[in-house]
């Protein structure tokens, strides 16, 4: 897989800068308006942008080096364990994280040199590239609801394209990752709608589904993410169209709706899974769903344990 890059201006620190100030000085003093009034998404958010207006949040560098790291034939468990602990905020998330009933053992977790041992180099760097993209992009405090299922659909996404991909012997960490970003557009277009005083409402929620593939890409551009997330991101509700990485983006989608299912089975049965075209087009048929969905119990534990 090829490494991540990331800009690593303000990257070091300590605390996760998130957007929310980024956008709190063009909240403006513009009257609320309408969804139906409200300008062009995608269109407005370029301009400011592309004016230096407004910033995308930062990932800090750790953890792309610690992702990208454990994922290379010489990982050195040594040398990622000195990356953590330098930033205190990751160490303790990947302790809590360890700690929680869905990885921890008899034993308490005390240690960051205990917790690669327990979960080895690459839960551990799912782990840490998970709680610092919930910190850099997730958090607000105005639509605190809202950016909580944006979160625990990315994460379970990417919980479940990690059980997709073993399935079918395809790259876990890629799919992993591919999950973990799929809908960052999403926080971002919630927030920048926030910020042009737009109500907030059922409409404005299609608004935000709409606009979410476009504004990502432009953050998978400025964090120069790898191919198949950029296409993901771009194309997951639409992988048909997909210029290339189809496959990944296909599962991506595949993968939502099993999270979709997992965490709302009233409206997502199993039964309307199995005729899933996304499953189908990766060649998970009947018997193959049913051996996915009994790993559903030990997935949402997963998915808990970062909340």
């Amino acid at each position: 897989m090829r490494c991540l890059g990331a800009r690593e201006e303000r990257a070091d620190k300590a605390d996760y800068p998130t957007s929310d100030t980024m956008l709190e000085s063009i909240a403006a003093t513009a009257p609320p308006v309408t969804p139906g009034e409200a300008p062009d998404l995608v269109t407005e958010f370029n301009r400011k942008l592309d004016a230096g207006e407004i910033e995308l949040p930062f990932l800090p560098a750790t953890a792309f080096k610690v992702f990208n790291l454990a994922n290379s034939p010489d990982a050195d468990a040594r040398e990622i364990a000195e990356l953590v602990e330098k930033d205190q905020k990751i160490a303790s998330d990947v302790l809590r994280v360890a700690n929680s009933a869905a990885f921890s053992g008899q034993a308490e977790i005390v240690t960051l040199r205990q917790a690669i041992t327990r979960l080895g180099l690459k839960v551990l760097s799912e782990i840490v590239l998970g709680t610092a993209l919930k910190a850099s992009v997730y958090e607000d405090k105005h639509n605190l609801d809202r950016m909580q299922l944006y979160w625990r659909e990315g994460l379970g996404a990417a919980l479940w394209a990690k059980e997709v991909a073993r399935m079918r012997r395809a790259n876990v960490e890629t799919a992993y990752l591919c999950g973990l970003l799929h809908n960052v557009g999403k926080p971002l277009s919630l927030k920048f709608l926030a910020s042009l005083n737009v109500l907030q409402d059922d409409e404005l929620v299609q608004i935000v589904d709409v606009a979410a593939p476009q504004i990502g890409a432009r953050l998978a551009e400025n964090w120069k993410l790898p191919g198949p997330a950029r296409m993901c991101i771009e194309y997951y509700n639409n992988y048909h169209e997909a210029p290339d990485y189809r496959e990944d983006a296909c599962g991506v989608y595949a993968s939502l709706m099993l999270t979709r299912h997992m965490l709302d089975e009233e409206n997502v049965s199993a039964d309307g899974l199995v005729g899933d075209e996304s499953l189908q087009s990766l060649n998970i048929y009947p018997e193959d769903l049913g051996k996915l969905l009994d790993k559903k119990s030990r997935v949402a534990a997963e998915l808990e344990s970062f909340s």
